[in-house]
């Protein structure tokens, strides 16, 4: 979870709240493409995309992405959008969907 991001479900109609922390750069790559999941507008799965995400994740260190789908409406786009990032599909544990050792 990048920089402890936090989804804050809001009423019907309105948009999800994002509330970055820990000083997490909210114009990165990664973070807009997280930002369109979560409207539910995934980009568009390209060989490009794909090797720019995973160097911005190299370039952070991180080995592990989770996901959780609880509260949320359609999750499947999501879902299918990180499997195909991370090239496997997730292991689910303890409620969440979890891709480790993302970078070998």
């Amino acid at each position: 979870m990048p920089g402890g991001y936090f989804l804050v479900p809001q009423p019907p109609g309105r948009a999800i709240a994002f509330s970055p922390t820990l000083g997490y750069d909210t114009d990165t790559l990664t973070a807009r493409t997280l930002i369109a999941l979560a409207r539910r507008h995934p980009p568009p799965e390209t060989p490009a995309l794909r090797i720019a995400l995973l160097a911005q994740l190299r370039a952070g260190a991180w080995r592990t992405l989770l996901a959780s789908t609880a509260g949320v409406t359609q999750p499947a786009q999501s879902v299918q959008f990180l499997t195909w990032l991370a090239g496997r599909p997730p292991t689910p544990q303890g409620g969440i969907l979890v891709w480790e050792h993302l970078l070998g």
